[in-house]
């Protein structure tokens, strides 16, 4: 969901359309309404038949290719669930700061 939010603010940002997520299930929905995130992208809830996206040619989100890549997006989408609502930031507080101690630089100590 910190992924969703990091590609819907980098939409925002770039003036490059708009993130519409389709198929969603009932509890994802309640998930993406509890954290505050339907005001930053459309939700569509599953329906009796899914949806299908229109055909269009993909484009790559670029991704760190150096030290703890995981860990480096993980932390990047509770960094952008957090900024997209303050709540958040109390709800991920601890997992921030397991993360940013895990992927400070060690060679800036």
């Amino acid at each position: 969901m910190g992924t969703l939010t990091g590609i819907s603010q980098n939409l925002r940002e770039i003036g490059q359309g708009s993130l519409r997520v389709i198929n969603v299930s009932s509890r994802n929905v309640e998930l993406l309404e509890n954290l505050g995130l339907n005001f930053l992208f459309e939700v569509e809830p599953a329906g009796e038949a899914m949806r299908k996206p229109p055909e269009e040619e993909p484009s790559l989100m670029v991704l760190p290719s150096e030290g703890d890549p995981e860990k480096a997006i993980i932390l990047a989408a509770h960094e952008a669930l957090a900024a997209a609502n303050p709540a958040n930031e109390d709800r991920f507080r601890d997992v921030l700061d397991y993360l940013r101690q895990g992927t400070r630089d060690p060679s800036a100590s």
